[in-house]
C-alpha cells in the first residue's frame, strides 16, 4: 500500500514532454507463495503499460492494481525489460528502475541479467530501489547496479522510497527537485 501511495505522487511529477518515455513492467504477479505456485510465479512477467510517452491514466490504473502475489523472478524481468526499450541511442537514456522488496528467488542471476541487457542493443542501465530489506539483502542487490552503472538506494518507509524514487528521476534528468 506504502509503494502504490509513493507510485501514484512520483506519476503525478512526471513530466508530459518530448523524449521522457515511461513504462510499467511488473513480475511475480501470477501463482502464489506457495511452492505449489512457484512455476507460474516464477515464469510472471508483463509490460503493462509500453514505454511510450507518459500515460498517467495507464500508470495509475497499472499500479492501482498490482497485486504481487507470488515468487521474485528479477532476473526474468530484466531480461524481458532490456526488450521494452528502443536500440540504444547517443541523446537517448534507456533506464530500468527496479524496485523490490525481496531477492531473487527464482534460480536466476540478477548481475548476469543486468550486465546482458546492459551490454545488449537498447543499452539498458538498472538502478535499484531495495524497500524495507535488511542491510544484507541490500547488499546482494550492489552486484546488479554494478553491472550497468546504475544507483543502489534503500528504503524503509514510503517517505524514504519516495525521496529515492525522485533522486532515481533527477540522476536521469526526468525531474527537478528544488
Amino acid at each position: 500500500a506504502a509503494a502504490k501511495s509513493v507510485l501514484s505522487e512520483v506519476i503525478d511529477e512526471l513530466p508530459e514532454r518530448e523524449g521522457v518515455n515511461v513504462g510499467f513492467r511488473v513480475y511475480g504477479h501470477e501463482g502464489n507463495n506457495t511452492e505449489a505456485g512457484k512455476t507460474t510465479s516464477c515464469k510472471s512477467t508483463e509490460l503493462k503499460v509500453p514505454v511510450e510517452g507518459v500515460d498517467k491514466e495507464a500508470l495509475r490504473s497499472q499500479v492501482g492494481t498490482y497485486e504481487p502475489v507470488g515468487w521474485t523472478p528479477i532476473a526474468l524481468s530484466l531480461r524481458s525489460a532490456g526488450k521494452d526499450f528502443p536500440a540504444a541511442d547517443p541523446n537517448v537514456v534507456n533506464a530500468v528502475v527496479l524496485v523490490t522488496d525481496g531477492l531473487e528467488t527464482c534460480g536466476g542471476d540478477p548481475c548476469s541479467a543486468s550486465r546482458a541487457i546492459k551490454n545488449g542493443a537498447s543499452e539498458v542501465t538498472t538502478h535499484v530501489i531495495g524497500f524495507a530489506l535488511a542491510e544484507e539483502e541490500q547488499q546482494n542487490l550492489q552486484c546488479i547496479v554494478d553491472e550497468s552503472g546504475g544507483l543502489l538506494l534503500g528504503a524503509g518507509n514510503a517517505a524514504e522510497l519516495s525521496t529515492a524514487l525522485f533522486q532515481v528521476l533527477e540522476e536521469l534528468e526526468v525531474v527537478v527537485t528544488t
